[in-house]
């Protein structure tokens, strides 16, 4: 019985380690004047509280999932909009054929914050996971691969999401 309560109290520490979801009363003015004035067409806007200092609101423009965090004074920090893998530069293409033939491309975004734009990915391949970012010209900027058994397990029944296997016949 201890140690299932230990298990069960470890467990909830983890979880309210994660984003805390915020009704908008909780968010700083600012903020969501932020919001507003970047993305004046935002639709069924949530908001979460990511850290002690940073916003993170999730809405819907022209039918597209979008992220944008911003700090407490409301600066904007970053955009993540989901993209699909034929919306990706030409070079992220090229690259993705080359250096990672036969994975399969799940939720590509593109990632824009005030030092430019990336594109992030995760791609899959006969039970290998990666985590991609991508410069515009096709440079990897950062790769990471997942254990089993990481967080991303229910991604996979959503399989008509923005999911493509790269081509490989260049």
């Amino acid at each position: 019985m201890k140690k299932l309560l230990t298990l069960t109290l470890v467990a909830l520490l983890g979880l309210t380690a994660q984003a805390q979801k915020l009704t908008d009363d909780k968010v700083p003015a600012a903020v969501k004047a932020s919001l507003t004035k970047r993305f004046p067409a935002a639709k069924q806007v949530a908001w979460e509280k990511e850290d002690e200092k940073a916003y993170e609101a999730k809405f819907m423009v022209d039918n597209n999932k979008q992220s944008a965090n911003f700090d407490e004074n409301g600066t904007w920090l970053s955009t993540e909009t989901n993209i699909k893998k034929t919306d990706l530069p030409a070079a992220i293409q090229s690259s993705l054929s080359k250096n990672f033939a036969g994975y399969e491309i799940d939720d590509p975004e593109k990632v824009e914050s005030p030092e430019g734009v990336l594109y992030k990915m995760k791609l899959k391949k006969e039970g290998k996971k990666l985590e991609v970012v991508f410069l515009p010209d096709g440079t990897v900027k950062k790769q990471k691969e997942h254990k089993s058994g990481d967080k991303d397990k229910n991604k996979d029944k959503d399989k008509a999401k923005g999911k493509d296997k790269v081509d490989d016949s260049d």
